[in-house]
């Protein structure tokens, strides 16, 4: 079982947390990070997702996650893109350029966006 803290409006964590999948049926806000990578050409590293994933299956996509129990989001970008593409990137590289509300019919987030070259 995913556990995820549920958030406020802002992102910051309310002290509470719950499973990924109750998060998702009650549309409960919680953190995820977009994490875009780029070349030295400004190409974008996409992957095409598993065609066992629940959501978007076979859509291309960008490194993406949820963010575990008292992680920073920082450290979830470091995580996902070894998880997912096997990628090593180090902290002091990532960047922050844009947090924003998502409310999707599924799915209601804070999606923090990051890039790294």
């Amino acid at each position: 079982m995913e556990y995820l803290d549920i958030v406020d409006e802002k992102g910051i964590p309310t002290g509470k947390i719950e499973n990924r999948s109750i998060i998702h049926d009650k549309l409960l806000l919680h953190n995820e990070m977009w994490l875009f990578i780029f070349n030295s050409k400004n190409e974008t590293l996409i992957q095409k997702r598993s065609s066992t994933k629940k959501s978007n299956p076979n859509k291309w996509a960008i490194c993406a996650g949820h963010i575990d129990v008292n992680e920073p989001i920082i450290n979830a970008c470091i995580r996902e893109a070894k998880e997912e593409l096997g990628v090593d990137i180090s902290i002091e590289n990532v960047i922050l350029f844009d947090k924003e509300l998502v409310q999707e019919e599924s799915n209601h987030h804070i999606a923090h966006k990051y890039y790294v070259f």
